[in-house]
């Protein structure tokens, strides 16, 4: 009888101490993943129509804060007027952009490649004088889907240290 009775005791210990083990990875995996989306990555849920058709409204953008060595082409994160904004980078320090009256980006003299744009560009009265060349340590950013959209077009160029880094990833999540 005394036998059984240590068995029983050994078994609630170890159940214990397994339930314990157990709740110290979860904390340790709670820890690591908040850090990691705290210092290294972010996840933004997109909110607005600037950038249709490469993003929609409701995806989820998961953007790397550390990585603000920008080219053109990225997708990049910048708050604008109390408002967090989805850019595409069109140029980069010390390119020169310029706007035509035909309605036509050049970037160093060429077209750059915009395959998810399908309007005309036209600047804005109040945005700064063309051609422009993108100061040191900023980029030039401007919306895919162009008409009326608020981009450098209206406020110039941006510091690469205000944007929140590169858009890494998309994560369609409409109609959930």
């Amino acid at each position: 009888m005394r036998q059984g009775q240590t068995e029983g005791k050994m078994y609630r210990t170890t159940l214990m101490q397994d339930i314990i083990n157990l709740l110290i990875k979860l904390t340790l995996i709670v820890v690591v993943a908040a850090v990691i989306f705290t210092f290294l990555f972010g996840l933004y849920r997109y909110n607005d129509v600037n950038m249709n058709t490469a993003l929609q409204e409701g995806d989820l953008l998961l953007y790397n804060r550390l990585d603000k060595d920008y080219v053109s082409g990225d997708i990049t994160l910048l708050e604008y007027d109390g408002n967090v904004q989805a850019q595409r980078v069109i140029a980069t320090s010390g390119d020169v952009v310029n706007i035509t009256e035909d309605g036509y980006v050049t970037v160093n003299g060429g077209r750059p490649e915009e395959k998810y744009v399908f309007t005309e560009t036209d600047a804005y009265v109040e945005g700064p004088a063309y051609p422009y060349t993108v100061p040191e340590g900023e980029i030039f950013v401007l919306s895919d889907n162009r008409p009326n959209a608020a981009d450098s077009r209206l406020y110039g160029s941006v510091k690469e240290a205000d944007t929140y880094g590169t858009v890494m990833s998309v994560i369609r999540r409409r109609n959930i």
